[in-house]
Formats: C-alpha cells, sequence, structure tokens
C-alpha cells in the first residue's frame, strides 16, 4: 500500500514508487481510479508487485529523497526545475 501525499496525484504516486509511468494505467486500474481523478490526500493505493518500473529513476529519488507532488504552486514549479536540473546533470 501506498499513501498518497500532499499535491500528489497518482501519476505522481506512480513515479514515486515506480520510477516510470509505464504502469501508470495499470496502477490506475488496480485502484479503481482514472488517471485523471483528483484524489483524497492520505488514500492508500495499492502498487502491483509486477508494475513496470525504472531501476534506476526509482534508486534515484531514494537516494535523493525525492517525492515527487506536482502541485500547481509556484513553489512546486521550483522544486520541478530543480529537480528537472539536478537529474539531467546527473545522467549525462
Amino acid at each position: 500500500m501506498a499513501k498518497l501525499l500532499h499535491n500528489q496525484s497518482i501519476i505522481d504516486l506512480c513515479l514515486q514508487h515506480t520510477g516510470s509511468l509505464n504502469g501508470l494505467v495499470d496502477l490506475a486500474i488496480a485502484n479503481g481510479v482514472s488517471i485523471t481523478e483528483d484524489l483524497v490526500v492520505g488514500s492508500e493505493l495499492v502498487v502491483p508487485k509486477n508494475i513496470a518500473n525504472n531501476a534506476t529513476v526509482l534508486n534515484f529519488y531514494k537516494r535523493k529523497n525525492i517525492v515527487p507532488a506536482i502541485g500547481n504552486t509556484i513553489e512546486n514549479q521550483q522544486q520541478l526545475s530543480d529537480f528537472t536540473n539536478e537529474f539531467t546533470n546527473e545522467f549525462r
């Protein structure tokens, strides 16, 4: 089970727990929700064990303690920009 945090969507949760969006539809189906649905903070979603993942990105998130939660705020936009720059530099 994975708990949905403040400003997280199912997209963010998928990235956080798989490092990829390849399993997004599978995650949504497993939980009976739409990928565009606004979910309630604190909701617990099942992350299927066989869901597609990207171990390289997932390990990067864990090493850097990154928890994707892209709300529509200026602060989150700056954090996304910082992450994008750091991620790009890490994998050049």
